[in-house]
């Protein structure tokens, strides 16, 4: 058999913990007052509450298997689903639903390394939505990482606005001295594959130590009818 929890308030982990069919355990919602992270779906996370309980939460998905982003707080779970959870979203959609404002948002580029195994690798599409105030500050801690609202991209973005963006990192080289991270407002490397469709940057700033550009930096991929406006490249 197998459990999926979707929902409601437990006192520890669903009963069949314990059974010798955990690996069954499927939970995208509900509160939890033990962690259950290792049950957790690939398109949810566990966070924990001020008062010691966890909450599971997941991406909204329609009835085509389009994962959406209607908020800031969803966009911040799809960067900690790819970052964190290792879900590249392949052969997947994500869609904005709505214009974002990230301005209250420290963003973590989605896609730290362009070396690195957890990248975005299905298709992010904006829908002609903008995406504003985002603002990477990568500077004072050097480390080997891209930079950009994707770091590192292995899948397609396309049809989004990206307005008022300031990014600002410092990549490391590494053991040879080179770098495969790049820094740029919409993904500071595309890197092996990867392409970057109808996008818009503009009234931004982008700045860095090496391969520094407005729509990506180090580009092993494609970008195709964009447009940088209003934009500084230091």
């Amino acid at each position: 058999g197998r459990l999926i929890v979707t929902g409601g308030t437990f006192n520890g982990y669903p009963a069949i913990y314990g059974q010798g069919i955990t690996s069954q355990i499927n939970i995208s919602g509900g509160t939890f007052s033990t962690d259950p992270s290792s049950f957790v779906d690939a398109y949810a996370v566990s966070t924990e509450n001020s008062d010691g309980t966890f909450s599971v939460i997941t991406l909204p998905v329609d009835e085509d298997g389009t994962y959406l982003i209607n908020n800031a707080n969803d966009l911040v779970l799809f960067e900690k689903l790819v970052n964190e959870r290792g879900n590249g979203f392949n052969s997947k959609t994500v869609k904005l639903a709505n214009n974002i404002d990230l301005a209250d948002v420290n963003w973590k580029p989605i896609g730290t390394n362009a070396d690195g195994a957890n990248k975005f690798k299905g298709i992010f599409d904006g829908q002609g939505h903008t995406i504003s105030n985002m603002t990477v500050d990568q500077y004072d801690e050097v480390e080997y990482r891209a930079a950009g609202f994707f770091g590192a991209l292995n899948g397609t973005a396309k049809n989004i606005i990206f307005d008022k963006a300031t990014v600002t990192s410092i990549s490391a080289p590494n053991g040879k001295g080179n770098t495969d991270n790049g820094i740029a407002v919409v993904a500071g490397s595309i890197y092996t594959s990867g392409s970057i469709e109808g996008v818009t940057v503009k009234n931004s700033r982008v700045s860095g130590n090496r391969y520094v550009g407005g729509i990506s930096g180090y580009t092993y991929g494609s970008v195709k009818n964009c447009n940088v406006e209003d934009t500084t490249v230091t």
